[in-house]
């Protein structure tokens, strides 16, 4: 190879080495600094307590006694299907498979908890 040529691609692999390098410590330095990201924009309206919709209205009293006492007859009723159902299944072996009536029983338990849990809402 010609010594011309030979010192042209040394000088020329030095340079190539020296720019990486050079590109590869920069990068590194990048990483290191924090990102100045865009920032989400504040709030059009400061956040407020909101304790009941806005849309609903004051009960009666005589709504409110109403309602009262169908939660307590609904409660009654919870207690003693859910009392029904424990006799029922207390007696049953768990590797037996329940009857539909449990099931029925059980779904009937989870009507009456939601219901309940409207009732209970202001």
């Amino acid at each position: 190879m010609d010594p011309t040529r030979r010192t042209f691609l040394r000088i020329g692999f030095i340079g190539l080495g020296f720019a990486s390098a050079v590109s590869g410590a920069w990068t590194m330095r990048a990483q290191d600094r924090p990102r100045r990201g865009l920032h989400p924009p504040d709030p059009a309206e400061p956040p407020r307590m909101v304790l009941r919709p806005t849309n609903s209205r004051r009960l009666s009293p005589a709504e409110l006694r109403d309602r009262a006492a169908e939660l307590r007859s609904s409660l009654d009723q919870l207690c003693h299907s859910a009392e029904a159902l424990r006799e029922e299944v207390g007696g049953l072996e768990l590797t037996q498979v329940f009857s539909l009536k449990v099931y029925k029983e059980a779904e009937s338990l989870e009507k009456l908890g939601k219901k309940l849990k409207t009732l209970s809402k202001l």
